[in-house]
């Protein structure tokens, strides 16, 4: 998925004292904070006195734009960091547009034929051209909207900035959620909360599935009602997508994730099972590993083991490397995956090792890089614990995965999976375990999309 986030703000109102940013500086941080879902391309575009402005670049959001902040003026605009060249800009009976969205088209060829054969005119047929074309139906922009949500088979979120003002939506299912923030003179709609603490918005509220928002000076108004028990929110985004600061559906991330890693070393403490060390997957696997040690901290003070495995850290992350899973490509997720992880110089002779990860998809981070470079370490034993469920299946929501291409799909036997993966054991939470968690936390499995966990014909 990519990263997207709107900003309005009341001119009147809105001014850079006290510790708040100017608008240009402001929108540019809340992209900033995006960075984490996407990397190949980022932009930006600015309502000013009715005209927008537009302006992309390959590669990442502050090395582009940092130097320039001063010159993003206005009062509404929008940020993204994806997969493609977005904000999109476009010129229609409506005036002019910019948008960009999040998700994935299922029926995008049936769609991309028949609006071909309608005489519309596409320069490199992607997503958001498609959508940009949906968008011409009917009089007014929520006519569009509505076309959209009508045609399109898939989850999206969706952004458009117009001459008046900001549109902000996501499908019936939410399945890619939006949450607004609130400050004095300004409101804020994005992905993720992840930025609001640093940037002095308080969160107001989730956007119910289908709903749709507008923004204009500083302050938004709701133009369609959606409805929250139509919710399929991705479950993922708790396990690995959102940054941990994020809080989604009322839920923050790093807590959910806490839980899970604590319900893995359950199951561990319960078979008997005490490693010499534990750790994880950096930085994805930060929360779930501590998750882990700390339950083995609480059943050392309920009496129930004699000792505390140490939590060490024989793997960091290059602060200065990417992210190995949002490559489109195998080969840049390979490379990524290669150079992003550094062992330490310590001697780990003899040890017994508990790796937490947030998942396992495609297996090749773990096989051809982490267990080699462990097993240099002197490592004994390696023991993977994913929090994530096995994935039966690839998301038909995102783009991130393809048939057939997961691990557990490919081989099904745990014992078979250790050994292709080069460690001495790995296991996973189960569906069940993941629900448990949600319900306990107060947020409805019934709401959440576990379909990756799910094997599909």
């Amino acid at each position: 998925m990519a990263g997207l986030c709107a900003l309005s703000v009341d001119p009147s109102i809105y001014i850079a004292d006290n510790g708040s940013f100017p608008f240009g500086e402001l929108l540019f941080w809340e992209a900033f904070y995006h960075q984490h879902l996407g990397e190949e391309f980022c932009g930006f575009a600015f309502l000013k006195d009715g005209k927008i402005r537009n302006e992309g670049a390959s590669g990442l959001i502050r090395s582009n734009f940092i130097s320039r902040t001063d010159t993003f003026i206005g009062t509404e605009g929008i940020g993204y960091c994806g997969d493609s060249e977005e904000p999109f800009k476009m010129i229609s009976k409506r005036g002019k547009a910019a948008l960009c969205f999040s998700g994935n088209l299922l029926n995008r060829q049936q769609l991309l034929r028949e609006l071909l054969s309608l005489g519309r005119v596409f320069d490199k047929t992607d997503d958001i051209e498609i959508i940009a074309n949906l968008l011409l139906h009917g009089d007014t922009w929520i006519d569009g909207i509505k076309n959209v949500k009508d045609r399109i088979k898939g989850a999206i979120t969706l952004l458009i900035l117009t001459e008046d003002g900001i549109y902000a939506t996501t499908s019936s299912d939410s399945h890619w959620p939006l949450i607004i923030g609130k400050q004095k003179g300004a409101v804020s709609v994005a992905c993720e909360s992840s930025g609001f603490g640093n940037l002095g918005f308080e969160i107001e509220r989730d956007l119910h599935p289908g709903e749709v928002v507008f923004l204009k000076n500083g302050k938004y108004s709701l133009e369609n009602h959606g409805n929250h028990l139509n919710a399929q929110i991705c479950k993922f985004l708790w396990v690995y997508t959102a940054f941990p600061s994020a809080k989604i559906w009322g839920l923050p991330v790093s807590l959910v994730r806490k839980k899970m890693g604590a319900i893995l070393a359950r199951k561990d403490i319960l078979n008997g099972f005490s490693p010499d060390i534990v750790s994880f997957v950096p930085d994805s696997g930060r929360y779930h590993g501590l998750g882990y040690f700390e339950e083995y901290c609480r059943a050392v003070n309920r009496g129930e083991i004699k000792r505390v495995p140490f939590l060490d850290m024989p793997l960091q992350k290059y602060p200065y490397a990417g992210r190995s899973y949002t490559p489109s490509s195998q080969i840049n997720r390979d490379r990524e995956a290669h150079i992003k992880i550094l062992p330490n110089a310590e001697n780990y002779e003899g040890k017994v090792l508990v790796i937490l990860e947030d998942s396992v998809v495609r297996g090749t981070q773990i096989k051809s890089n982490l267990a080699p470079k462990l097993r240099l370490m002197g490592f004994k034993e390696i023991h993977v614990r994913a929090s994530n469920p096995e994935l039966l299946s690839y998301c038909p929501w995102g783009k991130s995965t393809k048939p057939g291409e997961t691990l557990a799909d490919r081989i099904p036997d745990l014992e078979e999976r250790a050994k292709y993966l080069g460690v001495d054991s790995v296991r996973y939470n189960t569906l069940d375990d993941l629900k448990k968690v949600f319900d306990d936390l107060g947020l409805s499995s019934d709401l959440l999309c576990f379909d990756c966990a799910l094997k599909q014909e």
